[in-house]
């Protein structure tokens, strides 16, 4: 038995040396490389400061970032089953440490600035007083020792509205449109040298003389409400002329190993498809959204305005008609476990979402966003050519 906790620390220490040993070697690589491309290297760590400097996450971009993981989990949770105790303590806990970690910042923002305090500081104080006690009314445990919410759809529920209150306020709170705003050291720079990222991540050679370079960022910031959260739009011109848009995450974590097999995969299944002849014929393919981690903190992630998901045609239709789409979500979640359990396919599901849905769904969302009625033509062909029967071809 003794020799178990020596044989781990052993092992530890080892653990320990290796990573030191790869930190050194890092260390050693980035100092080769300023010191042989001090150019590009001045050029692309000031890109970089800049970024994550003038895109800090605010609270409120925070606490969404933390609502929508806490949604996430849920959603693949049995919506009519009570939450245990030891989740309903992982959603409070994670949320008092937010307060917590917002006012050990205000108490060293506070030691470090003179009076009057920032207007960063003045917001963050105000977002703490108006947040904590709403937050603490709907997640945190009474003094009963018991949590507000019983199942986990209450607790859905809970989640959701303050994902979208706060989705709300993130773009309503977004009212910078320039960059000078930000940051004018970004705005009034001239790229060189720095190449528009995401270039290297394809599975071919790089060709560096190939590649794109940065001209400038456009001084027009955009705002993306797509999915579940809301984020700051850059615009790089590139050395082609052509726009590139980058979507910063600056509340997400730094790219993981998860995130870079998907894009991996994606690139393959496109190389599949390439060669595929009924697949080149409909012109499919996946689009890659490249990601670029830039700090534990802050990332960059490839953006087409021009593109929708299905799913903003549907959550659009059915706030046309006065409905949400949480509320078909958990209808079709509760509808499923009843045919589950009842051993009746799943199918029946989605013929129920088809029926609450009008057939002109995609046609009217496409007229909205079309410039014009060739551009809708073209549209309505290609989306004709990709599920055609081409057999006979």
């Amino acid at each position: 038995t003794s020799a178990a906790p020596d044989v781990s620390a052993a092992a530890a220490n080892e653990q320990a040396r290796a990573a030191m040993v790869v930190r050194q070697h890092a260390q050693e690589i980035m100092k080769h490389l300023r010191d042989t491309h001090l150019p590009f290297f001045l050029e692309t760590e000031r890109f970089v400061v800049e970024i994550t400097r003038s895109f800090k996450p605010s609270p409120e971009q925070q606490m969404q970032h933390l609502f929508s993981a806490h949604v996430e989990t849920v959603s693949g949770q049995q919506l009519a089953q009570p939450v245990p105790a030891e989740f309903a303590l992982k959603v409070e806990t994670s949320l008092a440490e937010l307060f917590s970690t917002l006012e050990q910042q205000l108490d060293q923002d506070s030691k470090a600035a003179r009076p009057p305090p920032s207007r960063e500081v003045a917001a963050q104080i105000a977002f703490i007083t108006e947040y904590r006690p709403l937050i603490a009314n709907d997640f945190f445990r009474t003094p009963e020792g018991t949590p507000p919410y019983v199942t986990y759809k209450d607790l859905f529920l809970r989640l959701r509205k303050w994902q979208v209150a706060l989705r709300r306020q993130v773009g309503r709170g977004s009212s910078p449109r320039h960059l000078e705003t930000l940051s004018r050291a970004l705005a009034e720079t001239r790229g060189q040298q720095m190449e528009v990222p995401g270039q290297y991540l394809a599975i071919r050679e790089p060709l560096p003389e190939q590649h794109v370079r940065v001209d400038r960022v456009l001084p027009e910031l955009g705002l993306s409400e797509r999915g579940q959260a809301a984020h700051r739009r850059i615009t790089i011109r590139g050395s082609d002329g052509n726009p590139h848009y980058f979507l910063v995450e600056a509340a997400g974590g730094a790219v993981s190993p998860s995130d870079e097999r998907a894009v991996q995969l994606g690139q393959l299944l496109n190389r599949c498809m390439e060669k595929e002849r009924q697949t080149r014929l409909r012109h499919m393919n996946l689009q890659i959204r490249p990601i670029v981690g830039l700090a534990p903190r802050c990332r960059l992630l490839s953006d087409d305005p021009k593109s929708f998901s299905l799913l903003e045609v549907v959550e659009d239709h059915l706030r046309a008609r006065g409905t949400s789409a949480d509320g078909l979500a958990l209808r079709v979640h509760d509808r499923a476990q009843a045919l589950a359990a009842q051993r009746r396919p799943a199918m029946e599901v989605m013929n129920e979402v088809v029926d609450l849905l009008a057939d002109s769904a995609l046609l009217d969302y496409a007229r909205g966003f079309a410039p014009s009625a060739a551009h809708l033509w073209s549209f309505r062909r290609l989306f004709a050519i990709q599920p055609a029967d081409r057999r006979r071809d």
